[in-house]
């Protein structure tokens, strides 16, 4: 075992020797953000729609590391966290295989992913997330077999705490956790009674709370709004909404100007010319099949592209919570939109679904040598991580089929039932919400579990039998 993680280290130190760090899309926002709590600019620039906990990391580094190092040092506390996240994916997966080669399978899985080299190297939260993420079902796991006691409870209270400030889109995971709770409870607890079920949950509920909270009263005291972030209310993503707007759409006279302005800039976007990517699948796409893509995603570059335009239009330009106050205002126009929109963004929620089985991310652009790398290279990455998700699907559905009869299959596999639940919160969220193109990025805390399992079920429907006597031996 020792040896694994060894061999683990080494390559994560490579990966640190021929990276440097990436800034890309919302890097620049964490980054402008984190100067304004030093003191070296403000901190109302969407501090809404960017992750807290991340940011928090970003000024501790600055004001450490000082402005010209604290990127590099990111960088690499953020390849430390990747191997962390190796050796609790390895003892996930081990407590579930009793099998150390296929738990270290699992684990090269996991570090030669393009996604989570590429967020390693990138000033983002996913890196942060997805450890958070594997702490959180590896306490989980360890509740699992034996240690569910109050201070574990407390444990991932905190924890599950600490994920919700690090990306919004999980706030609800705290539902699956309370069901994940409910079951081991059940079917682990020696002791069932509803006193110890309100005592458990409460170790859980009281850390979580109260770090939502303090999130919360800062954001009162800053901006107005007692909230972990704006919210307008109609619970599905802005993005999929400004998608599926067009002319046939009617809005009250108060809202002609909003779309008007939307529309502007909705032209604008999709009338961009086409570029794309070493190893996209978009440069095989026809001219006009790549416009019906870029018009399936282009929601979130609507509303950059109109959002100074609505200030001033609103006459909120110079308000220090002025996106608290647009979200607010924009929210009745918004439903409008989704009233007359109903079966239009079905289709896009099915669209997320779908894309949340896509790559999170391939591009390595922290590499000094990624420039360089053919295409194929990238392609053919997609190719087999989309086998690897058909898989999964496929496996997943013949292994539960295949054993449902057996009375003893859901306490035998516990484990296994509870990472699925895990892996599955991604692919509803991001279909209830209409995610879009987001969808692949935010499920990506859950793809080395997705990994692991694909791996553990090949295992078990081709190799367990045979294996799992000489393991009783």
């Amino acid at each position: 075992m020792k040896k694994i993680f060894v061999v683990a280290f080494c390559v994560i130190v490579l990966f640190i020797i021929f990276s440097k760090p990436a800034i890309r899309g919302d890097s620049s926002g964490y980054i402008k953000i984190a100067k304004g709590f030093i003191g070296r600019g403000d901190t109302d620039n969407d501090l809404g729609s960017r992750s807290i906990l991340y940011i928090l990391l970003l000024s501790l580094y600055m004001m450490i590391f000082g402005l010209k190092n604290y990127l590099i040092w990111i960088m690499i506390t953020q390849f430390i966290m990747l191997f962390v996240s190796t050796i609790l994916l390895y003892k996930i997966f081990f407590k579930l295989s009793k099998n150390i080669k296929l738990a270290s399978i699992v684990v090269f899985a996991f570090i030669l992913n393009f996604s989570t080299i590429t967020y390693a190297q990138m000033i983002l939260t996913e890196t942060l997330t997805g450890f958070l993420f594997l702490v959180l079902v590896y306490f989980v796991s360890d509740m699992m077999l034996g240690n569910a006691s109050y201070h574990r409870f407390f444990s991932v209270g905190i924890i599950t705490g600490l994920l919700v400030l690090s990306r919004f889109n999980l706030m609800l995971l705290p539902i699956w956790i309370f069901i994940i709770i409910v079951l081991i409870l059940f079917f682990r607890e020696k002791k069932r009674s509803l006193k110890i079920l309100i005592l458990k949950m409460g170790s859980f509920l009281i850390p979580y709370i109260i770090i939502l909270n303090l999130f919360c009263l800062y954001n009162y005291n800053n901006f107005g709004f007692y909230a972990p972030f704006p919210m307008d209310g109609n619970g599905i993503s802005r993005n999929a909404v400004l998608n599926v707007l067009d002319d046939t759409v009617k809005v009250t006279d108060e809202y002609k100007g909003v779309k008007q302005i939307f529309m502007n800039a909705k032209k604008s976007v999709i009338n961009k010319e086409k570029v794309t990517r070493k190893g996209s699948i978009l440069s095989m796409m026809s001219g006009d099949s790549y416009q019906k893509f870029r018009r399936l995603n282009s929601g979130f570059n609507i509303y950059g592209g109109s959002e100074e335009t609505l200030f001033i239009y609103f006459n909120i330009e110079n308000q220090k919570n002025r996106r608290f106050v647009l979200t607010k205002k924009l929210g009745p126009f918004y439903q409008q939109v989704i009233d007359q929109k109903t079966s239009e963004l079905f289709k896009l929620r099915i669209f997320s679904l779908f894309n949340s089985f896509r790559q999170a991310s391939h591009r390595l652009d922290g590499f000094y040598f990624s420039k360089r790398l053919p295409g194929f290279i990238f392609l053919g990455y997609k190719i087999v991580f989309y086998l690897f998700m058909i898989l999964f699907l496929i496996f997943a559905f013949y292994y539960i089929v295949k054993n449902f009869r057996n009375r003893h299959f859901f306490t035998d596999n516990f484990i296994f039932f509870i990472i699925l639940l895990f892996i599955s919160y991604f692919p509803i969220i991001n279909f209830v919400y209409a995610t879009l193109n987001d969808a692949n990025r935010f499920k990506f805390p859950s793809e080395s579990l997705i990994f692991g399992i694909v791996i553990y079920l090949i295992y078990r429907i081709f190799f367990s039998k045979r294996k799992l006597k000489e393991y009783k031996k």
